[in-house]
């Protein structure tokens, strides 16, 4: 990296205060990755605002909404997010599995 752009890069950085999360390493910002202490999805309602991000344009608005609530468990490292099939109806509900570590969604499907 140009001599230059490092100073500009080291100034930015200290210019950062503590309390802005962590700093990438100035000495090797291509390999610096920060993961959060629980994972990337730590939450139940987290993993429920992806699985919906990534569900509605292949299944709908309309039949997720129809779904709710929307519920999420913890199995083995995996968000399990599953709808909610209303009373008195056939049919399924979505299932997305998300890794709480990475992000990855894992398995999707809509049961019918």
């Amino acid at each position: 990296m140009h001599s230059s752009y490092l100073f500009v890069a080291a100034a930015l950085f200290c210019a950062i205060p503590a309390t802005a999360g962590p700093v990438l390493p100035v000495e090797d910002p291509a390999t610096y990755t920060y993961v959060p202490p629980g994972g990337y999805v730590g939450n139940k309602e987290m993993a429920i605002a992806i699985a919906l991000i990534v569900a509605t344009p292949v299944y709908g608005k309309s039949v997720l909404d129809q779904e709710l609530p929307f519920r999420a468990v913890l199995k083995d490292g995996i968000w399990i997010v599953t709808g909610t099939l209303p009373p008195n109806k056939k049919g399924g509900t979505l299932e997305l599995h998300i890794s709480k570590q990475t992000g990855q969604i894992v398995r999707m499907l809509h049961w019918k």
